[in-house]
């Protein structure tokens, strides 16, 4: 059985997890093994009415965070909203795969989607790629479409569809 680890913070990553869980049940050949938030995440009352296993973790504590993701011996690392780096000894034993709002290796690092309206694009790619030690760059498996108009929760609910597909697919 195929063992996923969940890492993340944003509402949006939050309603593909609850797509992953609802894939589950439909699906034996998979579990959730680990759910990582941020300390003081709104999300944790949510998660432990759903029975996951939910770990806390100070996302600026690189220790702490490869030992909650080593901690479930998952095959699988979908960190699909996580602002902060997934230590090396991590992504260099375990497929981490990342969700990224540009086409890289365009804008990179933080605030992409800003940085592309600030620059006046409307039209962009979501990259989905493995994590390597550096930021943001790795072999990418897929890019999709995504329109940037629109309010931020806009472009967030387009995020979280493209995040459900995706995970069905890697699944």
């Amino acid at each position: 059985m195929k063992k996923i680890t969940f890492i993340y913070y944003r509402k949006w990553a939050h309603n593909i997890l609850l797509h992953i869980i609802e894939l589950q049940k439909n699906n034996k050949d998979f579990e959730i093994a680990n759910v990582i938030i941020p300390m003081n995440s709104g999300f944790l009352k949510a998660l432990l009415e759903l029975k996951l296993n939910v770990i806390q973790v100070n996302p600026l504590n690189s220790d702490q965070v490869a030992k909650a993701i080593f901690q479930s011996d998952s095959d699988l690392v979908f960190a699909f909203s996580w602002s902060w780096r997934i230590p090396s000894s991590v992504v260099s034993q375990k497929i981490c795969l990342c969700l990224h709002p540009s086409d890289l290796p365009s804008y990179a690092g933080g605030s992409p989607i800003q940085n592309q309206v600030f620059d006046g694009l409307f039209d962009s790619k979501v990259s989905v790629f493995r994590m390597t030690n550096k930021l943001d760059y790795g072999p990418i498996y897929m890019k999709c479409a995504i329109s940037l108009f629109g309010g931020i929760e806009e472009v967030f609910e387009r995020m979280a569809s493209i995040g459900r597909s995706i995970s069905e697919q890697v699944i």
